[in-house]
């Protein structure tokens, strides 16, 4: 997805008026500081902050670093493992110990919510604090979505729609293209095309959105 920075204002002047209710469920942890950032492309502009506003320089110093890090990754990023020094230094004043976990979006957007100020306490804290976290990111993502779709959804190509309509009965992408007689990249290029026009995730994503709109309904029923 192609994100301007006028793209990213609009979606966050939206976002903003509602931000009071996410760091809420996190504050409620305990944790003396929440932040909660949307990352689109190379745009990063914070959603939500909450908490001990005297540990938010150190949150912002290091925050850039940790965006970088959290691009290509899922799992949750604790600060002391990143060795940047801006990283280090933040954690070294009052700060003392942040965890981020990115919860991402399509193409390049991603949520990314932060807690400092305390860890985790053992492996049930841990546990409450991610699904917590998770649920925060998803919530600012899909309020993004409900107030600007950048991709609407299109009709499918008849190849397009049969490559989705096989692969909703549970064929591979190696079977699909044996049964249409096309390279497996073929196929892989028909389902990149097709979450485009459908404006989906990934392929499973791709499947659902042309089942309710109902673009394999009557080939499914023609089988």
């Amino acid at each position: 997805m192609a994100a301007t920075s006028s793209c990213v204002a609009e979606r966050l002047q939206v976002l903003r008026p509602a931000a009071g209710g996410y760091t809420a469920p996190l504050l409620a942890l305990g944790y003396p500081v929440v932040m909660v950032s949307l990352i689109e492309g190379l745009h990063a502009r914070p959603v939500d902050f909450a908490g001990d506003t005297s540990l938010r320089a150190d949150v912002d110093r290091a925050l850039p670093f940790v965006i970088d890090r959290a691009r290509s990754q899922t799992k949750p990023l604790v600060w002391s493992s990143l060795s940047r020094p801006a990283v280090l230094d933040a954690l070294s004043g009052p700060l003392r110990h942040a965890m981020s976990l990115p919860v991402h979006g399509p193409g390049v957007v991603f949520a990314l919510v932060t807690v400092g100020g305390m860890p985790a306490i053992g492996a049930d804290g841990l546990a409450d604090s991610l699904r917590v976290m998770r649920d925060v990111g998803g919530a600012v993502l899909d309020e993004l979505a409900a107030v600007f779709d950048p991709r609407p959804t299109l009709p499918l190509t008849k190849c397009q729609a049969e490559a989705l309509r096989l692969l909703a009965q549970g064929l591979a992408q190696k079977d699909v293209a044996r049964r249409l007689g096309i390279s497996v990249t073929a196929v892989g290029r028909l389902v990149s095309r097709s979450m485009d026009r459908l404006g989906a995730w990934n392929q499973t994503h791709a499947v659902a959105k042309a089942m309710l709109s109902g673009q394999l309904r009557a080939s499914v029923a023609g089988e």
